[in-house]
């Protein structure tokens, strides 16, 4: 379109260069997008603006007639080209100065102010033209962003249909907007291989949300393994967790596969992880960093196929500060952190979850559901 521009503009105002060049919002940058006339395509380059005033005091065409020397000459490809003298039109749209459309000549003196006038009309009709391409550009992007935010509800609404098929603690329930939020940035998260740290308080559905994850993952098929970091000793706790062969310790008969084993190819649940041990929580960071761990009583290094969930009711930052949980341990689970909000943060959830639980507990002892009235509520 540019060449196309400079052909028909050759006519009226003589030249040997033409570009456009796009000025930044905050106009400390600018973006050379066209060139015409120098027989060889121009490649775009963006460059700092020593000067931000020299562009806001632009305010109508002008001529320019030493622009080696000009501040915004360093590095122009036209400057290379052997152009001195510029003849420069503003293109304004939006409320602001948004570009310029720039005329070059070699011969020193060649512009004349009778030119000014047509260098303008010219700048008024790419700007109408650049105008337009924004307002569909922004359009676009505006439908993406529509249709990626329905293809993210519908699926969604499919993995919650999908838990709540198979019933008891699985199911997701709620309809607050804090709630909706978390699931979707667990649909989002859940198809990425990402490590996610769950936070908030105990009953928060921290569970429920990992499951969630799992069942949106490409490991869906897979082993979703939970473990209670405090609910074991430390010994019993790296024992479960990472295994232990025969004799490893007093009561060991056999070997065991631990947890990470058992979850192979699927997800490993870490609840409460900030009650794990610092021996632990070194051996856990090398899993995570190096993908590979060791049974209790065994040098045989084994590989670590799992993708981590952990979740903690604990201030992990303040339990850092204390010396009681590894940083970089820290840092390596909250690649992505979601907090879940506590119930008296999302109260539009507490009729419907005050319905499930009396349908679930109606069903374990065989009568139907009484269920809450809105005037009791």
């Amino acid at each position: 379109m540019f060449d196309r521009i400079a052909q028909l503009v050759q006519g009226v105002l003589p030249h040997d260069l033409m570009g456009v060049v796009e000025i930044s919002e905050a106009g400390d940058r600018i973006r050379v997008h066209a060139g015409a006339g120098s027989g060889k395509a121009t490649t775009p380059y963006e460059v700092a603006v020593p000067d931000p005033h020299i562009l806001t005091r632009i305010r109508e065409a002008l001529i320019v007639e030493d622009f080696p020397n000009h501040p915004l000459a360093k590095g122009s490809p036209a400057v290379e080209a052997g152009m001195v003298t510029l003849l420069s039109a503003p293109i304004r749209f939006g409320g602001r100065l948004q570009a310029l459309l720039n005329f070059f000549s070699r011969q020193p003196g060649w512009f004349r102010k009778d030119d000014l006038p047509i260098a303008e009309r010219v700048a008024n009709h790419i700007a109408l033209a650049m105008s337009h391409h924004r307002l569909s550009e922004e359009a676009r992007r505006a439908a993406e962003a529509n249709a990626r935010a329905e293809r993210l509800a519908s699926r969604v609404q499919q993995l919650t249909e999908e838990l709540d098929a198979l019933g008891g603690y699985r199911r997701v329930i709620g309809e607050s907007r804090q709630w909706r939020e978390v699931l979707k940035k667990s649909t989002q998260v859940a198809g990425t291989e990402a490590t996610v740290l769950l936070s908030g308080e105990s009953g928060t559905g921290k569970e429920v949300i990992a499951r969630f994850i799992h069942r949106g993952s490409a490991r869906r098929d897979r082993p979703f393994i939970a473990l209670n970091c405090a609910a074991l000793p430390e010994h019993l706790l790296e024992a479960e967790l990472f295994g232990f062969e025969a004799g490893a310790f007093t009561g060991a008969m056999k070997a065991k596969p631990g947890q990470i084993e058992q979850a192979a190819g699927g997800v490993l649940f870490l609840d409460e992880i900030g009650d794990m041990t610092l021996t632990a929580q070194a051996k856990l960071l090398r899993v995570l960093q190096e993908r590979e761990f060791q049974r209790l009583g065994s040098n045989r290094v084994l590989r670590a196929d799992v993708r981590v969930i952990a979740a903690t009711n604990r201030d992990l930052p303040k339990a850092i500060e204390r010396g009681n949980f590894r940083e970089d341990l820290y840092y390596r689970l909250n690649v992505f952190g979601l907090r879940l909000p506590p119930l008296r943060e999302r109260q539009d959830d507490i009729l419907p979850l005050t319905d499930a639980f009396i349908a679930e507990i109606g069903r374990s002892i065989g009568v139907p559901p009484a269920g809450v009235s809105l005037e009791r509520a």
